[in-house]
């Protein structure tokens, strides 16, 4: 799938999305409508990294997918969740202010 249908998908699942490519590296993105663009969680040392810039193969690839969290422990989920409940109440936030 390419990023724009990853992203429309996203938006009904709020799993968030990842390619396939960096399989292993525990990051996920949040796409958010305010200025913070999208959002980097990287599972592994609980990062967020605010205004991820893809790189043109991001943009062309085609190894898009919205996050599963299917078998992953309870307490990931509710982690997972909760801080991208989190990034999307700053965005919306930050987006009013301007």
């Amino acid at each position: 799938m390419d990023i724009r249908h990853a992203i429309m998908a996203e938006r009904k699942t709020r799993r968030g999305i990842a390619r396939r490519a960096w399989k292993g590296t525990g990051k996920s993105l949040i796409p958010t409508s305010g200025g913070q663009g999208m959002v980097v969680i990287q599972v592994r040392g609980n990062t967020l990294i605010p205004r991820w810039e893809p790189s043109s193969d991001d943009l062309v690839a085609n190894d898009w997918f919205v996050c599963g969290l299917q078998g992953l422990n309870g307490q990931f989920q509710r982690s997972f969740y909760s801080i991208r409940e989190s990034v999307l109440d700053l965005a919306d936030s930050l987006r009013r202010k301007k």
